[in-house]
C-alpha cells in the first residue's frame, strides 16, 4: 500500500491522543464519514492501524502499530492497554482538541507528547500535566484541562495555584461537564488576583464547542475556555 503525507501525519495525530474514532478522523481531515472510513479500513487491512469496540454501543476506535510508527518515524510508543477509567474522557479530548485547532488555527499537543518531551516539568502538583498545549507561533501557550469528574478540591486547588505561578503559560482553558464539576473546578479561583472573565474569542470558542459536542453527542457539557484565566499574565 502506498502511504500519503496525509497518512504520516494521521498516524501522528492518532498516536498523538492514543486513540480516535473514524468521526473525529473525519474532523481531522477534514474529509465526510465514509471517506474517511474508507480510508481508515484500507490503513487496518494493511497493519497500520488496530481497530476495536470496547464498549458495547459505542463506536470502535483505532489506534497505530509499530508498522504506523516506522512508517511516520514516531518514537512514541502506542498504548499498551486503553483504560476503561479514562476512555471516555480521553475520547471527549480529542473532540476538545479538534475545536480549540478549528477556532485558534494552533497546534495542540496532547500529554502522551508533553510527557515524550525531554526536559518538559509538570505544573500545579507534582507530576501534573495538563490535558494539552495550545501552541501558537510568536505566543506563549495556553494549558486544556477537561475534568468530566469532581476530583479532590485540596488537589484542584494545588493545580490552579500551581498554574497561577506559572510565568510560561498565556492561559489555562477549562472544559467542564456538568453543573457539578463546573462549581467544583471554579471554587479555587475564587479570591485570585489572577485575571479573569470572558473575552470574546473565549465566548466565541466556547459557542463553537458546545455546537461541536452537541453534533457528535456528547452530552452535558458546560462552560468552556477563558472562564477563569489563572496563568501569569493580568488582564
Amino acid at each position: 500500500m502506498e502511504l500519503t503525507e496525509r497518512d504520516q501525519r494521521l498516524f501522528h495525530w492518532i498516536n498523538g491522543h492514543g486513540f480516535v474514532t473514524v468521526k473525529q478522523a473525519s474532523a481531522w481531515m477534514g474529509a465526510n464519514y465514509q471517506a474517511a472510513q474508507r480510508r481508515m479500513r484500507k490503513l487496518v487491512d494493511a497493519g497500520f492501524l488496530e481497530r476495536k469496540r470496547l464498549l458495547h454501543g459505542d463506536k470502535r476506535v483505532h489506534w497505530v502499530t509499530k508498522q504506523a510508527l516506522a512508517a511516520s518515524g514516531d518514537n512514541l510508543p502506542p498504548p499498551q492497554t486503553i483504560g476503561l477509567g479514562s476512555y471516555r474522557h480521553d475520547l471527549v479530548l480529542v473532540d476538545v482538541a479538534q475545536a480549540v485547532v478549528d477556532r485558534t488555527g494552533g497546534d495542540f499537543v496532547p500529554e502522551r507528547r508533553l510527557r515524550q518531551q525531554e526536559g518538559f516539568k509538570g505544573v500545579g502538583v507534582s507530576g501534573h500535566l495538563p490535558d494539552g498545549l495550545l501552541r501558537r507561533p510568536g505566543q506563549q501557550p495556553i494549558a486544556v484541562e477537561l475534568e468530566m469528574s469532581t476530583k479532590g478540591r485540596r488537589r484542584l486547588q494545588q493545580i490552579v495555584s500551581g498554574y497561577a505561578a506559572n510565568m510560561g503559560l498565556e492561559e489555562v482553558w477549562y472544559f467542564v461537564t456538568g453543573q457539578d464539576v463546573r462549581h467544583v473546578v471554579e471554587e479555587p479561583f475564587i479570591g485570585l488576583a489572577i485575571g479573569g472573565g470572558r473575552d470574546a474569542l473565549a465566548d466565541s470558542l466556547a459557542g463553537a464547542w458546545d455546537r461541536r459536542r452537541r453534533k457528535l453527542g456528547v452530552a452535558d457539557v458546560d462552560g468552556g475556555p477563558g472562564a477563569h484565566r489563572v496563568a501569569g499574565r493580568q488582564r
